[in-house]
């Protein structure tokens, strides 16, 4: 009998700093965010901060940044400008 694995999905969200979507109170709750949650990892460069984990944990990034700053992703947007975001890797 054959063994059936599901897949194992990381999700990533990126948080570019030069664009118009920019704050710099986001950002500085996900640098501090990161630090506390088991993460599959995290990146930060002058250009962008970028944490990648389980999609329960950037859905639930993603709802803190909504209900704290008022914060929802431009690919979450009616007006999708551009194609960054949460993406499965």
């Amino acid at each position: 009998m054959a063994e059936t694995t599901t897949p194992f999905l990381k999700f990533t969200k990126s948080f570019k700093k030069y664009t118009e979507e920019f704050t710099p109170a986001v950002v500085d709750y996900v640098r501090s965010w990161a630090r506390t949650e088991n993460l599959l990892g995290f990146h930060e460069d002058k250009s962008l901060v970028k944490v990648t984990g389980t999609k329960l944990q950037i859905e639930t990034l993603l709802g803190t940044l909504k209900e704290r700053f008022g914060y929802i992703p431009p690919e979450m947007r009616e007006d999708k400008k551009s194609g960054d975001g949460a993406s499965e890797e």
